[in-house]
């Protein structure tokens, strides 16, 4: 699954939009339905220029609802307009 913030602030799960307010509801029924001896891994996308609070809501989302296999993964702009991926990865 992927989560993902625009360089607006706007999330997505899976590339569908999602109102801040129903992120919490979203990662609940997500992790309800996982395999529990094999959970979802996470990866939380984000632009750069994005704010870290933005970033923590979804992870705060996240862990409240038992999501902790997470992902973490920056957008970018290279010097050629190309985009550069840079991310870090842990489980819990």
């Amino acid at each position: 699954m992927e989560v993902s913030i625009d360089s607006e602030g706007a999330f997505f799960i899976n590339g569908d939009s999602i109102a801040p307010a129903d992120l919490a509801a979203r990662f609940e029924q997500i992790a309800a339905a996982q395999d529990a001896q094999n959970p979802s891994q996470i990866t939380v996308r984000a632009d750069k220029e994005i704010s870290y609070g933005r970033i923590m809501t979804v992870m705060g989302e996240l862990n409240r609802a038992g999501l902790n296999r997470v992902s973490l993964v920056t957008n970018s702009v290279g010097a050629a307009g190309d985009a550069v991926t840079a991310g870090s990865s842990g489980t819990e």
